[in-house]
């Protein structure tokens, strides 16, 4: 009987880590709009070439920042801040929690998002928030399907 509640923790944190990589394998496809997620630009958006704007601009992270994402886009982006705020928690999955920090950073400056922002600036932070709090602090949003 001794052992069942280690194996018990040791199945969860499987579960956990498991969990935190399958929310970080869906990512890329909503916030890379150089690759995966170029398909939800708009038209004119998805070529360079197209968009005399771009060619005005000189380097590459300004010229990926001079596109317009549709509002389902957007809210399809704003539904990641609670699940890789969730990832992002997990204490044996450190380098999830870097790179979930890193996402919502440039979630919050390529898409305006201010409140991934304020979700990257709490991991960041250590704090131990809850997490119905920042439920809360992104509303209805964060459980869109």
């Amino acid at each position: 009987m001794d052992g069942k509640p280690v194996a018990l923790i040791r199945t969860a944190q499987k579960n956990v880590e498991r969990l935190a990589g399958e929310i970080c394998a869906s990512v890329p496809q909503y916030v890379d709009c150089d690759h995966a997620a170029r398909q939800r630009l708009l038209p004119s958006e998805k070529s360079e070439t197209h968009d005399k704007r771009l060619d005005d601009v000189s380097d590459h992270d300004n010229k990926r920042a001079c596109h317009l994402h549709t509002p389902n886009h957007q809210a399809d982006v704003y539904s990641l801040i609670f699940p890789l705020y969730a990832a992002g928690r997990a204490k044996t999955l450190p380098e999830i929690r870097i790179w979930a920090i890193e996402q919502l950073h440039y979630m919050g400056s390529h898409f305006h998002l201010r409140n991934a922002e304020e979700v990257a600036q709490i991991l960041e932070r250590g704090a131990e928030v809850r997490p119905w709090e920042v439920y809360a602090l992104l509303g209805s949003y964060a459980f869109t399907a």
